[in-house]
């Protein structure tokens, strides 16, 4: 009897930080976004999505190429958060949103840190 392979299981989806940088992104994609903020907003989800995708990247990379797209992916939820401030600050995001999303970006900037040190020797 022949035995069926399991397919391979993607590394990127064994993190959290995956999971949180995708719930992320989905918050950004679905928050109102209003007061003629549209290039920002833009940009926000870019920095979102630049999270998980540079998660993703480095979860399939080794050695000092796996710590730079996780730094990468540090760096965005960085800027993720301080364009979620701005948009708070110019009245185009409710506090409510903006606190849901900075939440988010306080955890995966914590938990990429850990990634980014982990191959350290």
């Amino acid at each position: 009897m022949q035995t069926q392979a399991l397919p391979p299981v993607l590394p990127h989806k064994r993190y959290q930080a995956f999971k949180l940088a995708v719930e992320l992104a989905c918050q950004i994609n679905e928050a109102k976004v209003g007061g003629g903020q549209g290039a920002l907003r833009d940009q926000v989800r870019r920095a979102a999505n630049s999270v998980a995708l540079n998660i993703a990247e480095g979860a399939g990379r080794a050695g000092n190429d796996r710590l730079a797209f996780f730094r990468i992916a540090r760096a965005s939820a960085c800027e993720t958060s301080a364009a979620i401030e701005l948009l708070e600050a110019f009245g185009a995001l409710s506090p409510q949103v903006a606190s849901e999303t900075q939440h988010l970006c306080d955890r995966l900037y914590a938990l990429l840190t850990k990634m980014a040190e982990l191959d350290r020797p």
